[in-house]
């Protein structure tokens, strides 16, 4: 898929990076580069009409990549379309590890994860691309984090570090997810194309934007209405 205002020279490095941190994953995730200009046979096979242009290839399909354009984002997005919607983390060692391993990590705690609840919360976790998600029914895991089951715990790097939110079988997925993303937003961060549709596509409709200018001998070009 063309990444539109996205230009080769901003996403190729946080490709580069995102390709370090997945080839170590368990299994690896494999992130290749072609260059189009060159194989043009190639190109023309899979329709690339635009650079640059990311193409998911899994068990004989191929499917446009819809995922983020920053390191992170590609992370989790891949990890997510690698393997199941939710990982299953049975003990404190495999939660520590999987909380620690992403900025943004979302765990469901249940009862049993085979339950109507998790069911939802499942497919909540299949819907939203742009974060991991695990789930845990271990005793051992839910008194290591103090969290009751029936609740879905977004860990963060910044800001509040754990949201919580309860989760029923009254509980609809589009209600979920927009928690769930709201809890994601930075307080204040840098605005960018990157962060554009997280910002404005959320469920937090009201925005206060600070304008700073670097260089101050600019102002006299700027115009504000």
């Amino acid at each position: 898929m063309p990444l539109g205002v996205v230009t080769a020279k901003k996403l190729t490095p946080e490709y580069a990076k995102a390709a370090q941190v997945l080839k170590k994953n368990d299994p690896p995730i494999i992130l290749a580069k072609v260059d189009a200009t060159v194989e043009k046979d190639l190109a023309e096979e899979y329709d690339i009409n635009g650079f640059p242009t990311l193409k998911i290839f899994k068990s004989g399909s191929v499917t446009d990549y819809q995922g983020g354009r920053t390191e992170s984002t590609i992370i989790s997005y891949m990890k997510k379309k690698s393997g199941p919607s939710a990982k299953t983390l049975t003990t404190v060692e495999s939660a520590l590890a999987f909380i620690a391993a992403d900025s943004v990590a979302v765990v469901g705690f249940f009862d049993s994860v085979d339950s109507p609840v998790a069911k939802i919360f499942l497919t909540v976790a299949d819907s939203l691309d742009d974060y991991v998600f695990g789930i845990t029914d271990s005793q051992d895991v839910k008194t290591k984090y103090n969290v009751p089951a029936n609740t879905i715990v977004v860990f963060k790097t910044y800001d509040e570090p754990e949201t919580q939110i309860p989760i029923t079988t009254e509980s609809t997925t589009d209600e979920l997810s927009k928690q769930i993303s709201a809890s994601t937003l930075y307080l204040i961060e840098t605005f960018s194309n990157d962060r554009a549709k997280a910002i404005f596509s959320g469920p937090l409709q009201i925005h206060a934007l600070i304008l700073l200018i670097k260089k101050p001998h600019l102002l006299k070009h700027l115009k504000l209405s």
